[in-house]
């Protein structure tokens, strides 16, 4: 019998967004949905292209703000992607996890959308990790 994966919490933002690929309009913007978008599927390995057409957006669009993401990955935090559940509880919204602290989830988001080897030594928040 297969058990049903329940469905990351990110997902109640953009799931109708990567189902329906709505119609986008010329030279917008991205909006925080669409940066969603794109960390949701640098999460699950899809290329460029694909998140292009899931957005829609060209595929420059997207390798833009993926290499936004590679210079200052502080920016994924200026989206809901990791909430505070309670006082030493943040939950990923990505995948549903639960870390006992904000650098832990921090850099447990960041291994979503890059090489874990990447995520464990970014300095976060003006704190290098100690080596």
């Amino acid at each position: 019998m297969k058990r049903k994966i329940k469905e990351p919490p990110i997902m109640d933002v953009i799931g109708a967004r990567v189902k329906d690929r709505p119609p986008r309009a010329q030279r917008s913007r991205l909006d925080d949905d669409d940066k969603l978008v794109i960390i949701w599927g640098l999460s699950r390995g899809w290329s460029a292209e694909k998140i292009a057409r899931a957005l829609p957006a060209s595929g420059g669009t997207v390798k833009n703000f993926k290499a936004k993401i590679l210079d200052d990955p502080g920016v994924v935090f200026e989206l809901p992607v990791l909430v505070q559940s309670g006082p030493r509880s943040h939950d990923c919204q990505v995948c549903g996890e639960v870390r006992g602290s904000r650098l832990k989830g921090m850099r447990h988001v960041l291994a979503h959308i890059m090489p874990f080897e990447m995520a464990r030594d970014i300095p976060l928040g003006d704190v290098e990790k100690p080596l």
